[in-house]
């Protein structure tokens, strides 16, 4: 089913996260919309959860940009 509404949710851009100096994910851009359901795949060590703790707003220190908006 095509999503009719095209709310934009969250949008990451250009992120990236080091921890002690390595970079555990390097600049990974994503844009959910409204009605979206969206599924990170990859193997293990690939930056899955760190990517869902950016964009949750959990890892704070990050190069990149964070947007998340209400839902009205």
């Amino acid at each position: 089913m095509k999503n009719k509404n095209n709310k934009i949710l969250l949008k990451v851009e250009n992120a990236s996260f080091y921890l002690n100096n390595k970079a555990l994910i390097k600049e990974v851009s994503l844009e959910i919309k409204q009605g979206e359901i969206v599924t990170l795949i990859g193997p293990n060590g690939s930056g899955k959860s760190t990517t869902a703790k950016i964009a949750l707003g959990i890892y704070k220190k990050i190069e990149g940009r964070v947007r998340r908006y209400t839902c009205e």
